[in-house]
């Protein structure tokens, strides 16, 4: 008996445990439209990260639910923060980043 209520108690606590946590998808886009690829996303309080693809496309999974700062950051775009709640089981967002500005002086070479 005591097996019994011991494995019932285990099963239900790890389900509850699995429940609790979600999953984030989105794209990186420049104001323009344009996909940033090669971008990271990353939840550096959980250190969580991805990568985004030639389209822009990212996927975060095994986030538990709570309030985030979601950094976007990569070469070519400014970095930028963006705060996220999550609360249910997934999410779905669009990044719209702003294109870094590389103020560079002429070269000569003689």
């Amino acid at each position: 008996m005591k097996y019994l209520i011991a494995f019932i108690l285990i099963t239900f606590f790890s389900s509850s445990v699995i429940a609790e946590k979600t999953s984030l998808t989105g794209i990186v886009k420049l104001s323009d439209g344009t996909p940033v690829s090669d971008a990271v996303v990353a939840i550096k309080k959980i250190s969580k990260h991805s990568v985004t693809d030639e389209n822009g496309k990212f996927q975060l999974s095994g986030i538990k639910f709570g309030k985030y700062e979601v950094e976007v950051l990569s070469l070519e775009i400014k970095r930028q923060s963006f705060p996220i709640e999550f609360k249910n089981k997934a999410q779905s967002v669009t990044f719209i980043v702003e294109p870094a500005n590389f103020d560079l002086n002429e070269v000569v070479v003689s």
